[in-house]
């Protein structure tokens, strides 16, 4: 396990891809407010308030933002401030052996995949499938509330194996109130649907499906073995493009059954 969270640590935050310290300006300072509130220090990288047209930089200088926050001692935990399309392309430049040397709680998701299992394959150390500042922490209430809890639930608060994940009352799907609230979402009770019933052991690996396309059998890439727990996220897709998915992973030996039609 890690050394948990307490309140006064030092969360550095890096933009990987979408430049959305610039165009969701609003929703990235509320995010970084409520931290702030909730007793952490936020270290901007130096990418912050930075734009490159589509992403916040070339991909040598989005690497040095991150180098320099997983270098800096006094950073317990990096997390991104969103994903994009184009972590993959930082991949060449960042400095493992420095996370090696000197691990941090690392965590976002998304497009954010591509370095959290590029660090995972290079240097074995654990990182996290989680929120990202502005999408996840800028949100309103309640559903902001119920990303902090599993938040502190899991880096703050000590745990026991096997780590229960409760499952949240209320979700919501629309896509409104991004930088200001306009409305009240729409929220509907959870429910969990799985295919099949039982209890599974593994290696949990995976990440967003988009983002494995920009580096999966490359170097980077950790080797999924037989009895691994593989974790899918995406959004938005429709049939078609889940079975291209499905299919692509197959190639790769990720599935060990796959039938087209189902």
């Amino acid at each position: 396990m890690f050394n948990h969270l307490k309140k006064g640590d030092k969360i550095g935050v890096f933009t990987p891809s979408s430049p959305a310290t610039v165009t969701a300006r609003p929703r990235f300072e509320r995010a970084k407010i409520f931290l702030e509130e909730k007793g952490f220090v936020i270290v901007e990288g130096k990418l912050t308030g930075e734009t490159d047209t589509y992403r916040s930089g070339t991909p040598e200088a989005r690497a040095e933002e991150f180098n320099e926050l997983i270098r800096n001692p006094e950073m317990k935990m990096v997390m991104s401030t969103i994903g994009g399309t184009n972590s993959n392309s930082m991949l060449p430049y960042i400095d493992y052996v420095a996370f090696r040397q000197n691990p941090k709680l690392f965590v976002g998701y998304s497009d954010a995949t591509a370095l959290l299992l590029a660090l995972y394959a290079k240097t074995g150390i654990t990182t996290y499938y989680g929120p990202a500042l502005i999408p996840s922490f800028g949100e309103f209430e309640p559903l902001v509330n119920d990303t902090y809890r599993y938040f502190e639930n899991y880096f703050m608060n000590a745990s026991s194996l096997p780590y229960e994940v409760p499952m949240p009352l209320l979700w919501s799907d629309e896509p409104v109130n991004w930088l200001e609230k306009t409305t009240e979402k729409k929220l509907y009770e959870n429910e969990w649907i799985s295919v099949n019933e039982g209890v599974a052991e593994g290696r949990l690996i995976g990440g967003n499906v988009n983002a494995m396309y920009g580096f999966i059998g490359s170097e980077y890439f950790p080797e999924v073995k037989q009895g691994d727990i593989l974790l899918l996220e995406d959004c938005s897709k429709n049939a078609a493009v889940v079975e291209k998915n499905l299919a692509m992973l197959k190639l790769r030996d990720f599935l060990i059954k796959y039938q087209a039609s189902s």
